[in-house]
């Protein structure tokens, strides 16, 4: 008895209890950490929606897309219902999931949310989904550029194995950037610049317009409107060397603005020498003749900022730089009248580095037409303008693009109260909760739509690819075949050949002229004063009319003070 007390014994009995709970303890960790797909059903196709955890907004807004094309029967099939019983689960650890449902078929597409979270990876999901039986249609996700990197990639991974009919699209909603680096295996090439599309070659598709597109709408339409196109040369650019999407957001203005310099002097050239041939003078522009400034003039001038990290309104000390380097070359280049900026950073960098340059000479920058991709959302130039976007402290017209149309009536926006006539507002004013006509009063939203007609775009997309006159696909390469085969005209989306031209283009790319808008903000000007008001204008890009860019809508007119109403205030 007194050699089974030792102390030596009881401490090996000890450690070995530990090592057992250790392991039973380690081992339901486990199981309760490795991601579990949820099973699909029979008559069932599951499209698998990658995101963070934190994306309960994006989550929300596909929901209401789903709710909204169904009401509103955008889809050619009136037996369409939605299922949005599990959209929002109880449990935190339940799957959410929204399905479109064929009524008359029994047929079932389902929306899935995986959220992505510290435990349960992208690359997790994917490895255990490429697993189950069947697995997903498509893989939806792509926030942004690096989180479409890593599903490229993982799902390079993962399919390597399997048949190619069975390799799931990868369908990116928001991931813009044309070039990014991928990490390689070897140690000698750290890392290789390369198409974001060739990481997932021939099976990824992209439903927002690519860095370069964005570049060269913006480009256009300066160029196409008197009152914002540049007078003289050169045109500049500011990019953020530690943002890979300003990188290459740079790379595509620049590009852009190039062409635009060598097809001004083409047809420049073409007038010179058909006045030469009808026996005219040789026309002399800007002291010159004109195609061989613009050739050289169009080369742009870059400023590199090395870090956007900063505060919410002071530039961190690069953008103060920069900033500065910038308005010493603006005082040098005294022919100018009108200058073009291309701006390609973050919101909150973009308005820093503007505002710096703004208060450095408020005269001088007022000469600046900015265009960006992107990066500022709608939202900031039109609801919230007084706090993200205050005109009095950014007085230069902006022109920023936008994937779809943000000011549609449709979709849900309206006016803010400061847009509507007296007697709409007094209502408003006296009764909140009054709601008037969707043509012209107000409804309680100012907020953007492109994000909801995005959304809308995707899940008609593949609702029309997945039933094809009511021929349900019966795995990837199917619903890959139907994506590369639906057209969007002026009726919009169909199989049509004849119907306007192919929504993707064969590399995966949304086709260009399938949707670009742009929104110009213009100051409001009296002399030399800046008013608080702006007029905001929204135009799409639309080369099957002939007309190129059509506005949208009306001009909004912007204020950023609020106004009295007989002792009411608008907001």
């Amino acid at each position: 008895m007194r050699r089974l007390l030792k102390p030596t014994l009881l401490l090996w009995l000890a450690t070995g209890l530990a090592l057992i709970s250790f392991l039973i303890w380690w081992g339901i960790s486990a199981t309760e950490s490795r991601p579990q797909p949820a099973i699909v059903g029979p008559n069932q196709q599951e499209i698998a929606w990658l995101a963070p955890s934190t994306s309960v907004l994006d989550w929300d807004r596909f929901v209401a897309a789903v709710q909204q094309l169904v009401q509103k029967q955008h889809l050619p099939t009136p037996d369409l219902q939605a299922d949005l019983q599990h959209a929002h689960p109880e449990r935190g650890s339940a799957i959410p999931e929204v399905s479109l449902i064929w009524k008359s078929s029994e047929r079932r597409l389902t929306f899935r949310w995986y959220k992505v979270t510290s435990k349960a990876k992208s690359g997790d999901w994917l490895a255990a989904l490429m697993k189950r039986s069947p697995p997903p249609l498509a893989v939806l996700g792509g926030s942004n550029s690096e989180a479409a990197v890593t599903l490229a990639q993982h799902l390079q991974q993962e399919t390597a194995s399997l048949p190619e009919k069975l390799w799931p699209p990868l369908l990116l909603t928001n991931a813009s950037a044309e070039y990014v680096t991928s990490p390689q295996a070897s140690v000698q090439i750290p890392s290789v610049r390369q198409l974001l599309l060739d990481i997932y070659p021939g099976h990824t598709f992209r439903y927002c317009f690519n860095n370069s597109q964005m570049a060269r709408s913006a480009v256009r339409f300066i160029w196409n409107h008197p009152d914002l196109r540049p007078d003289y040369d050169p045109v500049y650019l500011v990019q953020w060397n530690d943002d890979p999407y300003s990188v290459d957001l740079t790379n595509g203005f620049a590009e852009a603005v190039v062409h635009r310099g060598l097809a001004d002097a083409a047809a420049e050239w073409a007038w010179i020498s058909g006045c030469i041939s009808h026996g005219g003078p040789i026309p002399g522009l800007a002291g010159g003749i004109y195609p061989v400034h613009q050739v050289l003039g169009h080369l742009p001038r870059w400023f590199e900022v090395p870090s956007g990290v900063g505060s919410f309104y002071q530039p961190n000390r690069y953008e103060a730089e920069e900033a500065t380097l910038l308005n010493q070359a603006l005082a040098t280049e005294t022919r100018q009248r009108r200058s073009l900026l291309c701006v390609t950073g973050q919101a909150d960098s973009s308005r820093r580095f503007l505002r710096s340059l703004y208060q450095l000479d408020p005269i001088q920058s007022r000469r600046l037409v900015i265009a960006l991709g992107d990066v500022i959302p709608f939202n900031d130039i039109y609801r919230d303008r007084r706090i993200l976007w205050p005109v009095q402290q950014l007085p230069m017209p902006l022109v920023f693009f936008c994937h779809d149309n943000p000011i549609d009536p449709d979709a849900g926006f309206r006016p803010s109260i400061d847009h509507l006539t007296l007697s709409q507002a007094e209502t408003v004013t006296r009764e909140p909760s009054a709601s008037l006509s969707a043509n012209n009063g107000y409804s309680g939203s100012s907020s953007g739509t492109e994000d909801i007609l995005l959304n809308i775009r995707i899940i008609e997309t593949l609702a029309l690819a997945f039933a094809e006159n009511s021929d349900f696909c019966k795995g990837p390469d199917q619903l890959q075949e139907r994506l590369h085969r639906l057209h969007l005209g002026s009726r919009g989306l169909s199989f049509n050949p004849s119907e306007g031209r192919l929504f993707f283009e064969k590399t995966g790319d949304r086709h260009t002229g399938t949707g670009e808008h742009i929104v110009c903000l213009r100051p409001g000007l009296e002399g030399t004063r800046v008013l608080p008001s702006a007029s905001l204008e929204v135009w799409r890009y639309q080369p099957l009319d002939g007309v190129y860019w059509k506005q949208v809508g009306s001009t909004l007119r912007v204020s950023y003070t609020p106004r009295t109403i007989e002792g009411g205030i608008r907001r």
